[in-house]
């Protein structure tokens, strides 16, 4: 697939996904203790739903907001700069080479 906005190929499904360095939870404890935002901003608790694409060496290449839930267009900038910034994931790949894969980013904010 293309992605229009920023022009990079990408699949959906990789034979192996990519992965942040000691898993899942290792990623949901890097947005807890590193995602800084307003809390007073925030009526109730949402979940900020990404998708981004993780390119071929690990780095995030680009990132947008698949519907908003509720908050204000900074809270999801902020989380769009914030994936941008995430260390690097273990890239995906498909017959044992690296390629760029687009995967879901589920951020949880909290009042």
């Amino acid at each position: 697939m293309l992605d229009t906005a920023s022009g990079i190929k990408f699949v959906k499904h990789a034979e192996k996904s990519p992965g942040f360095k000691g898993g899942e939870e290792a990623l949901f404890k890097y947005i807890q203790k590193h995602f800084n935002y307003d809390h007073s901003e925030l009526k109730r608790m949402n979940i900020l739903p990404y998708l981004c694409i993780i390119g071929p060496d690990g780095s995030v290449l680009s990132a947008r907001i698949l519907f908003n839930p509720g908050v204000s267009d900074e809270m999801i900038a902020k989380g769009i700069r914030f994936i941008k910034k995430l260390p690097k994931f273990e890239p995906g790949t498909c017959g044992g080479q690296p390629i760029a894969v687009e995967i879901s980013m589920p951020i949880m904010v909290k009042p």
